[in-house]
């Protein structure tokens, strides 16, 4: 991975100054209060849920023969996603399960699945510098925006999951709150700035789905 020789700074100490500003605590460590197996067996099921939630929408916009925008909330993932990533190699951030880890002082122990999907998680993370912006909370995000628009009832299903998701991000210590902030930000603008791109190109190119 060349990110870490890309950049050398890091910017954890920064983030957890931001949180500490916005709160007057570290959320990760107020957090450890409110712990318990049962909860965090539920928020890491729902942290791994993230990953095929997308498809949802995109499916169910497939199967309704809506092509055209299936390939544009396709290119909404995209922008998201890679603008996310060009973000990691100038903002370099590991987030408060490295950089706070010594004054954490209670285990996220859950009950079944838990320790199998954190050691997944961390074996197939070849980047530990990719929390600022949250990729989490912005494809979550453009998932309910693309919910909202195409299917209401998709989106009120997905609500309660969807801000699940977001709680996990700091309960399970992947994320500093500015980092879920920003990545929700990011998420919208990389929604319109993708529509605005695919509808601009859309004048001279056809949809690779067809109209």
């Amino acid at each position: 991975m060349i990110l870490p020789y890309f950049n050398a700074n890091r910017y954890d100490l920064l983030m957890s100054e931001i949180d500490f500003s916005m709160f007057g605590v570290n959320p990760t460590v107020w957090l450890e209060s409110f712990t318990f197996p049962a909860l965090t067996e539920i928020l890491y099921l729902c942290y791994f849920i993230y990953f095929p939630m997308p498809f949802i929408i995109l499916i169910w916009l497939y199967k309704k023969n809506m092509l055209v925008e299936l390939e544009s909330t396709i290119f909404a993932f995209f922008v998201c996603y890679y603008g996310a990533y060009v973000m990691y190699f100038f903002i370099p951030v590991m987030g408060p399960r490295f950089f706070l880890a010594d004054i954490q002082t209670i285990e996220l122990n859950g009950l079944l699945f838990s320790s199998a999907i954190k050691n997944l998680i961390l074996a197939l993370e070849p980047n530990k510098l990719d929390a600022f912006p949250s990729l989490h909370a912005a494809i979550v995000m453009v998932t309910m925006l693309a919910a909202n628009k195409y299917n209401k009832k998709i989106f009120n299903i997905l609500l309660p999951l969807a801000i699940a998701i977001i709680f996990s991000l700091t309960y399970l210590r992947y994320h500093y709150v500015i980092d879920i902030i920003a990545g929700l930000a990011w998420a919208v603008f990389s929604w319109f700035l993708a529509k605005k791109i695919f509808n601009y190109i859309g004048q001279t190119l056809s949809p690779h789905f067809g109209k």
